[in-house]
């Protein structure tokens, strides 16, 4: 993996977590994507500190398509590339709801946001 940008979705908890810290510990620079921005930002200093690898964080909310086209911006923007794209993040909700864009936010979540 040196050498290789990867992006993981969801990647300052859980299993998007360990799969950025496994690719960092393979060598690769690693930029999670997650909604909130200081835990995305402790995540990455975190991770950067256990691996010995720079990681990076960007704002990406999945539930805002607007949130998605900027996060694609930005990464677009300050890399060349991109090798790997984990899309980790998801979730299940019990109550209805909205996304900004009007879908159920379960589907508008975990088929819409990562389609885009």
């Amino acid at each position: 993996m040196d050498g290789k940008l990867a992006v993981i979705t969801g990647g300052n908890s859980g299993i998007g977590r360990a799969t950025a810290e496994a690719l960092a510990r393979q060598g690769a620079h690693v930029v999670i994507a997650c909604r909130n921005e200081a835990t995305a930002a402790q995540a990455a200093k975190e991770i950067t500190a256990a691996t010995g690898r720079t990681v990076d964080a960007v704002r990406l909310d999945l539930a805002d398509l607007g949130s998605v086209r900027e996060a694609a911006a930005e990464i677009r923007d300050r890399w060349d590339r991109l090798d790997v794209l984990v899309n980790n993040a998801g979730l299940a909700r019990t109550r209805r709801g909205v996304t900004r864009q009007g879908f159920e936010t379960t589907f508008g979540v975990n088929y819409i946001g990562t389609s885009c």
